[in-house]
């Protein structure tokens, strides 16, 4: 049985997702997530495609319970946080 399902008679559930500003970065590009299909790689269009992905499966799964069950789904920007991707 998968979690959520597990999980869905439950009260309170609550399902939270880190995203970033960096969504603005990019878009869903569906047929070549990979960057194979001659994309030259961004590492910055990469990773706001990534955190798009994160604002896309919240926002879904919020939409897909709404009426269903107690669950709530927020994605959040947790804040600048130093990494070694802006090198």
């Amino acid at each position: 049985m998968k979690l959520l399902d597990k999980k869905l008679h439950q009260k309170g559930i609550r399902v939270v997702t880190l995203s970033s500003t960096a969504h603005s970065y990019s878009t869903i590009y569906s047929d070549d997530l990979h960057y194979k299909k001659g994309r030259k790689y961004s590492k910055w269009e990469a990773y706001g495609q990534s955190k798009l992905a994160n604002l896309l499966f919240a926002k879904s799964l919020a939409d897909r319970f709404k009426d269903k069950s107690d669950l709530l789904s927020v994605s959040v920007h947790p804040g600048v946080i130093n990494t070694n991707l802006g090198k």
